[in-house]
């Protein structure tokens, strides 16, 4: 089965720490962020393709195409189109279940195992709100069956949020749709935004994380290897 992570942005938000090197190379805890995603992937794994752009000749450098059991595989995303961008340019590629995520989050080996026992998944962090409380952005929206049905992006006041962690577990039916982009106008097109369209034909079972953690700025880095210590 494959693993697809998405690696090929930027990562502005770590000013100086990716003039260098691309985000999902960063070091936490003697590892780079891929490869503590790497050690996690369960044995059914056994190929994982990297969507690399900035830098990602030092990420092939790094960890040339094996990694353990793990074959390594590389495609080069030329157009920073967003994450549905990314992923479509692997449609002739993928031709069974594959799983997908992001190359600079956290995840953990047990969310990774229970998503793959669905044909279609889709992990998010459930938040819970205080009363008071108005949270705006991506908002996961499911029915009584909690699979998925809308993502919200307006102020929402419900108890519980659901974020996206990026992680999926897709058919390659998934690609007979059309990308669908973030937002009007935009030349970006959303993974989660597409799979409300795939949703409709078929039922995404979204999925509460144990732990997850998003890298997005320098001082997530210590932060991050108290959490590596605490889920690993």
């Amino acid at each position: 089965m494959y693993a697809v992570i998405l690696a090929a942005g930027r990562g502005t938000r770590m000013n100086t720490l990716t003039d260098t090197l691309p985000k999902p190379l960063l070091q936490v805890a003697g590892k780079s962020l891929l490869e503590h995603k790497l050690d996690v992937l369960p044995d059914s794994i056994t190929d994982v393709c990297i969507i690399v752009g900035y830098k990602g000749e030092l990420i092939k450098e790094h960890l040339g195409t094996k990694y353990g059991p793990l074959r390594l595989h590389y495609v080069e995303q030329k157009e920073l189109n967003g994450t549905g961008g990314a992923l479509w340019l692997l449609q002739e590629r993928l031709d069974s279940k594959f799983l997908v995520l992001m190359g600079d989050d956290l995840y953990t080996k047990k969310d990774i195992e229970t998503c793959l026992e669905y044909e279609w998944a889709y992990l998010v962090e459930e938040r819970r709100q205080k009363t008071d409380s108005t949270f705006t952005g991506g908002n996961v929206i499911v029915d009584a069956k909690h699979t998925l049905q809308d993502i919200r992006v307006e102020e929402c006041t419900d108890p519980i949020i659901r974020i996206t962690t990026g992680l999926y577990v897709l058919q390659p039916t998934a690609f007979s749709y059309t990308l669908v982009p973030k937002a009007p106008g935009s030349t970006e097109y959303g993974l989660p935004h597409t799979l409300v369209s795939v949703a409709k034909d078929f039922p995404i079972h979204v999925l509460p994380s144990t732990a997850w953690m998003q890298v997005t700025r320098p001082e997530d880095i210590p932060e991050a290897e108290t959490w590596l210590i605490e889920n690993r």
